[in-house]
């Protein structure tokens, strides 16, 4: 009977563990698709996204996050292209590690010599306050990818958690 309840007890607290990470990836994934609304064009965008996920590292490690993909999504209910799922694509999608959270801002702006932001440069992206496209706004995906590891390892090793948003770019914003 002892192991049993243990076993109860233990699994009321990885699991638990588990999906309180698992809110903060939701939160922090609405966190960074806000900002990418808010600051539209602006060529540091992608940048004031990476600091909104590392807003939220307190419970979520920077650690265990394996992807942040910034992508330019068809509509809301769009999901994030397969081509992005280990790296950037021209004209689609961004692709950061953990490793970027800790970049400067001048590491950033659509610079050809880093492949940071350059495959869908912010500055490309349809806000209706420039002429880039002459379109509506355009939406915005963000993904997180995260790697929760459990405590106990009593009911395995880890988990991924892979969560994602698309909201469309406020006009003229920023």
């Amino acid at each position: 009977m002892t192991p049993v309840f243990l076993a109860l007890i233990f699994g009321a607290f990885e699991y638990g563990f588990a999906f309180r990470n698992y809110l903060t990836v939701a939160n922090a994934t609405r966190d960074a698709a806000r900002t990418a609304t808010t600051f539209g064009s602006n060529e540091y965008t992608d940048y004031q996204i990476l600091q909104a996920v590392a807003g939220n590292g307190v419970a979520m490690p920077a650690e265990h996050i394996e992807r942040i993909v910034v992508w330019h999504a068809t509509g809301p209910d769009d999901t994030v292209p397969s081509a992005c799922v280990s790296s950037g694509q021209a004209g689609l999608c961004n692709v950061y590690q953990a490793s970027d959270l800790n970049l400067a801002e001048d590491q950033f702006g659509c610079r050809t010599d880093r492949d940071l932001d350059r495959y869908w440069c912010p500055t490309g992206r349809e806000d209706s306050a420039s002429t880039v496209n002459g379109g509506p706004p355009d939406f915005v995906g963000i993904q997180i990818v995260f790697e929760y590891e459990f405590l106990t390892g009593l009911f395995g090793d880890r988990i991924t958690m892979d969560e994602g948003t698309v909201m469309r770019i406020e006009p003229g914003a920023f």
